[in-house]
């Protein structure tokens, strides 16, 4: 491990604050003390000064206290946009400097804390009621100062929540409708000065929603289609004030998209790290130059950066924490250097930090909370002065807080809320894993492969005359008089639409043997096979592995007793899509096997079969 005192700026001036426990009087001197107590605040110099460090073991002591006591407040204040969202969300203040953050509460409701002046926490202020906020919150301002929390509301809507000039809160506002928001939200502001929200939205799309003059919202506007998007997204905004988002694309890739223009036209860069390489929710900031940074949970729990270069080309991924190092959703930030920071949840639920230094290479990571410290994914803030502060979900569900000094060094934790405070919901995108491959698959994708161009003999473009060799080589006992003899198998073909027949075909030619019986002309006979077989398998999953049958169901039917079709991945490619080898496709001349290729199955099957196509995947 690697230290540094890289983190440099003038010292702030000495604060005095008091608190009377008891009848004693107790006067702290700090640069920025940290606690949480609901005790008034007075000067009182004639008491005695204890030196910073003493001031921190006091504080923490004292929050102990007060919890015991169940001493709390709550107040007002002005806020600035966050650098990301979590877990708990934090932020700083544009008029004060000092921290605040937003939680999921007690039975999904929805609390804030903030930092007085003195290093004086307070909170919680129940924004929320329970029931109310059914993910971690995201929370920022624009350039009035004055905060908007978004939250995934009751039968996962879209909330929102804003404070005015007079520091009362209004909400909630239904931004997004019933169904729209499969995900923690993330929140930030563009060129209006007015807030972008971006959430997973139904299929594992990618929506934007945004608010015009006079408080009315737009959208929601599809940025990424029906299977892009398998994480809560991430969203930043840089110098020019148009957004980037992150998310966890298809197969465990990193997709990211671009705005080119103010209300116009969003790019996407598919893979920009390939399959396998995001295991969690990204992680984005932009640098002082406008330059975007992403860090994501790699491969076997390490820490992987991309980066994008002038020319708008991306690199990496650069391995910043070894396997084993990362256990969540990254968070990131740039400080005074203007290179970027990262924290995350360590091994055994520690807190670990890694920064970058003036020559691109990283240093860490840096022990901030033992073990047993952090239970979530960590928020990440840095304030006016260019010190990071880190909020995670400590201990029985509670918040606690670190933060680094002028000189480089992290302390904490500070218990900011009690136990019970924080209970943050798991990342849609963490349960994303796909199956291991087999040899079984391997050898069906081969299979199916080589069968390209095969067809219907004599040919036919109307599947009321589909003669094909693979039901009758299932099923010889068929008989079809207007059929001819296949010239690759053979064989008489029989009259008989055969895309189910073609996947089980390339099944059973690769030595499957299970539940043939359960494999029938049907498509939907595949979903069947894979419940009686214990497969758990996801309504638009993105974790296909090669020689996976992959099922397509009208929307909202998917388990019925109907399919529209069932086709063979052959590929898995870098950038999340697949190759799929489909038979029964119709073609100017004849109904043959086709190998489709860079497919994104939900706009791709939308445009054949009927929009909103739905599809889960089957592992041999």
């Amino acid at each position: 491990m690697t230290t540094s005192t890289r983190i440099t700026t003038e010292e702030p001036e000495l604060m005095r604050a008091t608190w009377t426990l008891g009848s004693m009087p107790i006067t702290v001197c700090t640069r920025r003390l940290k606690t949480v107590l609901g005790a008034s605040v007075r000067r009182d110099m004639s008491a005695f000064c204890l030196p910073p460090r003493q001031a921190r073991l006091l504080a923490s002591a004292m929050f102990a206290a007060f919890a015991v006591l169940g001493v709390s407040s709550s107040t007002s204040a002005s806020w600035a946009t966050p650098v990301s969202s979590s877990a708990a969300t934090v932020a700083f203040s544009s008029i004060s400097s000092l921290p605040f953050a937003a939680v999921q509460g007690p039975s999904d409701s929805l609390w804030v804390y903030w930092e007085a002046p003195y290093g004086l926490w307070q909170g919680p202020l129940g924004l929320g009621t329970p029931g109310s906020t059914n993910s971690s919150p995201a929370i920022g301002a624009g350039p009035s100062g004055f905060p908007v929390v978004m939250v995934q509301g009751p039968g996962n809507s879209l909330w929102e929540y804003w404070a005015g000039t007079d520091g009362q809160w209004t909400g909630p506002l239904g931004v997004g409708a019933p169904g729209s928001t499969e995900s923690s939200p993330a929140v930030a502001f563009g060129s209006t000065g007015l807030p972008l929200v971006a959430v997973q939205g139904p299929s594992h799309a990618l929506w934007l929603y945004w608010e015009g003059s006079g408080g009315q919202w737009a959208g929601p506007l599809q940025v990424g289609q029906a299977g892009t998007t398998y994480s809560s997204p991430t969203i930043s905004v840089g110098s020019s004030g148009l957004p980037m988002i992150a998310v966890e694309g298809p197969a465990n890739t990193l997709w990211v998209y671009q705005e080119q223009a103010v209300g116009g036209a969003w790019t996407i860069s598919m893979g920009v790290g390939t399959v396998g390489s995001t295991n969690s929710s990204p992680a984005i900031a932009m640098g002082p130059g406008g330059s975007p940074v992403v860090l994501v949970q790699g491969p076997s729990n390490s820490l992987w950066e991309y980066w994008e270069e002038a020319n708008g080309q991306w690199q990496g991924p650069l391995g910043v924490g070894t396997p084993g190092s990362t256990n969540s959703s990254p968070a990131v930030a740039f400080g005074p250097t203007g290179l970027p920071l990262a924290v995350v949840q360590g091994p055994d639920n520690s807190l670990w930090a890694y920064w970058e230094v003036a020559d691109g290479q990283w240093q860490g990571p840096l022990g901030v909370g033992i073990a047993g410290s952090t239970n979530s994914s960590p928020a990440l803030a840095v304030g006016p002065a260019g010190l990071p502060d880190a909020l995670v979900q400590g201990p029985d569900s509670s918040l606690w807080e670190y933060w680094a000094e002028p000189d480089g060094q992290w302390q904490g934790p500070l218990g900011v809320g009690t136990a019970g405070s924080n209970n943050d919901s798991a990342d849609p995108g963490s349960g994303n894993v796909p199956a291991p491959t087999s040899a079984v698959g391997n050898a069906a994708a081969s299979i199916a492969t080589s069968q390209d161009g095969i067809g219907d003999t004599p040919a036919s473009t109307s599947f009321g005359d589909d003669c094909n060799p693979y039901t009758a080589i299932l099923y010889p006992a068929m008989q079809s008089s207007s059929c001819g003899t296949d010239p690759h198998f053979g064989v008489e073909d029989v009259n008989e639409e055969w895309c189910a027949d073609f996947a089980k075909f390339a099944w059973m030619s690769a030595g499957l043997t299970a539940s043939l019986g359960t494999l029938n002309p049907g498509a939907a006979s595949f979903y069947t096979w894979g419940v009686q077989n214990g497969e758990t398998m996801a309504v638009d999953g993105g974790s296909p592995q090669v020689g996976d049958a992959i099922v397509f169901f009208p929307p909202g039917s998917v388990g019925g007793g109907y399919a529209d079709h069932v086709g063979i991945v052959s590929a898995v490619n870098p950038n999340g899509t697949v190759n799929l080898v489909n038979g029964d496709f119709a073609n100017a001349t004849n109904i043959v096997v086709e190998e489709d290729d860079n497919v994104v199955p939900g706009p791709w099957a939308s445009a054949i079969w009927s929009p909103g196509e739905q599809w889960v995947y089957v592992a041999p």
